[in-house]
């Protein structure tokens, strides 16, 4: 699986499974995931853009100053406020590359470790986090981008010697179908995207994660620090998502699709 969704978990049992047990264990998450998905994408297909705006406002809302990378805070909020109106997410782990000049490879910015995927190296997570609606891909950081690169460049930037070169504005946020972030195959399986191929002007996509079950157990909670900050955004999150109702506006739209 390429992209790995850091949510799922299994049961512990008093024995250690058998190989059999184990992989019947897997199928049958799997496809409990998949359902989920399903139902999501059913549920949640078509919702109004107003209501995409006003979730992203919110989670936009609140912010932190930080050394590093916004993207597991915006994700893990982002979540938070989508369980507010009421829309069920999964938050997920991998690579991220965006094109934002004209130079196939100096203006490809990114967030990733060794063959653009995300991983943990040294204990410390490279990479991108954001979050799954469905067959929707979410993204609240998009709009952090910018201010991000610049502060931290990246090893292609400081190895051509100048920043890249920024023809688009990046909007706020990304809420467009899964599909539309899914770099070609062959350079997937190459582990050469940015070096065989770049995505065209304003397109990003998401590489997925290369790690153990270890590294991906090690993501799938917020560590103490970040615990701490989203005990201090909840409150202005729920807040913010009574003030523009989203949960009444999300219950309301659902009841025209039926």
């Amino acid at each position: 699986m390429l992209h790995q969704r850091v949510t799922s978990k299994f049961p512990t049992l008093e024995r250690p499974m058998k190989r059999s047990e184990r992989r019947r264990a897997e199928a049958h998450q799997r496809s409990y995931e998949a359902r989920l998905r399903k139902d999501a994408a059913e549920k949640f297909s078509g919702l109004p853009q107003d209501i995409k705006d006003d979730i992203a406002a919110v989670v936009r809302a609140v912010s932190y100053t930080t050394g590093g990378g916004t993207c597991m805070f915006r994700a893990f909020t982002g979540g938070m406020a989508l369980q507010a109106a009421g829309i069920e997410a999964d938050r997920v782990v991998g690579g991220m590359l965006y094109r934002v000049g004209p130079d196939p490879m100096r203006d490809v910015v990114g967030f990733y470790g060794p063959g653009n995927f995300g991983c943990i190296r040294d204990g410390r997570f490279l990479g991108h986090s954001w979050l799954r609606v469905g067959d929707d891909l979410v993204d609240f950081s998009v709009g952090d981008w910018r201010k991000e690169n610049e502060l931290l460049g990246t090893a292609h930037r400081r190895r051509a010697g100048r920043a890249a070169t920024w023809t688009i504005e990046p909007p706020d946020y990304f809420w467009a179908p899964w599909a539309d972030f899914m770099p070609p195959v062959p350079a997937v399986i190459a582990g050469k995207i940015g070096k065989i191929w770049t995505p065209d002007i304003g397109r990003a996509v998401y590489p997925g994660f290369n790690g153990s079950d270890a590294d991906r157990r090690q993501l799938a909670e917020p560590n103490d620090t970040m615990m701490e900050l989203l005990q201090l955004a909840l409150p202005a999150i729920i807040e913010q998502a009574k003030r523009f109702e989203l949960r009444q506006r999300v219950d309301a739209w659902q009841k025209t699709q039926q």
